[in-house]
């Protein structure tokens, strides 16, 4: 029990379904390959190759091929899980590891969503799929690149000497400059998303060292819940609802729950976080002129 605490991250950071499903199957998976020579990063390029597979099988458009693309899907999701379970294990600290980590994550999701865009229009021949499944593809992406902004802020508020945004941006251009092939790739996939990271929330910006201890400590308290409830827009849960919405024979259904139920939840919790944000930063602006 000691060593699968170890593995997860911080507990308010982590996503329920993660929590209560795929952390503890990827824990079992950790254990067996603990002593091996794999490396997290190799767990995280085989999890982007099931996810990639998963995308291929889904674009056929056969029953039998979307439920096994369903269920490759979820061993990249675990596999997702096993790389950081891993390193955190093996105290392993990687900034290249983290993004491979993310690079493979976002080209799983990419692919599910092609792949099942062109397997609906196979089925269907409904070209208006490619529409829908664009737009919720768009949503995805900013919603997950909003909520990995509030968790890297949170981070940012417990731990110590936590890498800021324009500091990770600074490191990946000078990295980018002394890399080549592969490497490079992935630091240019990284560096773009992380572009679009910084501007996402740039009106709801705060800064730790704006703020008091009090003032942090308040600010803490009071994200403690948000992030959580954040954690439905995170990639495991919306791994385990393409699952369900899959095995119920629903999948087009899954991209208009998406772009209904889920886009008018992110935009009343959006609406929350932005308030909050936005009286926290007044405070510290109150400190700072006192």
């Amino acid at each position: 029990m000691l060593k699968y605490r170890k593995s997860l991250k911080h507990k308010e950071t982590e996503e329920r379904i993660d929590l209560y499903f795929y952390r503890p199957i990827a824990f079992k998976f950790v254990q067996s390959v603990f002593k091996t020579n794999l490396t997290p990063n190799e767990i995280s390029v085989i999890g982007m190759f099931f996810g990639l597979a998963a995308g291929i099988l889904l674009s056929f458009g056969h029953h039998s091929t979307v439920i096994l693309a369903a269920f490759m899907y979820q061993m990249a999701n675990i596999l997702d899980c096993a790389d950081g379970q891993l390193a955190r294990l093996k105290n392993i600290k990687s900034r290249y590891g983290r993004i491979i980590d993310g690079t493979a994550d976002y080209v799983s999701t990419l692919s599910i969503y092609v792949g099942s865009a062109i397997g609906l229009y196979r089925n269907t021949n409904k070209s208006s799929f490619f529409l829908v499944i664009g737009l919720a593809g768009i949503f995805r992406m900013y919603s997950a690149i909003v909520y990995d902004e509030l968790k890297n802020r949170y981070l940012s508020f417990i731990i110590k000497d936590s890498v800021g945004i324009e500091e990770e941006l600074s490191w990946i251009e000078t990295e980018i400059k002394k890399q080549a092939g592969l490497q490079k790739v992935f630091l240019k996939l990284y560096q773009y998303y992380s572009r679009l990271q910084n501007k996402s929330l740039l009106s709801l910006s705060i800064k730790a060292d704006e703020m008091s201890d009090i003032l942090k400590q308040m600010y803490i308290e009071k994200n403690k819940q948000l992030i959580k409830i954040w954690g439905f827009f995170g990639p495991s849960t919306h791994a385990f609802l393409f699952f369900i919405f899959v095995l119920s024979g629903s999948l087009k259904y899954y991209f208009i729950f998406v772009l209904t139920v889920e886009l008018f939840s992110f935009l009343i919790l959006f609406g929350v976080q932005k308030y909050y944000e936005t009286r926290f930063k007044t405070a510290a602006f109150i400190e700072i002129s006192n």
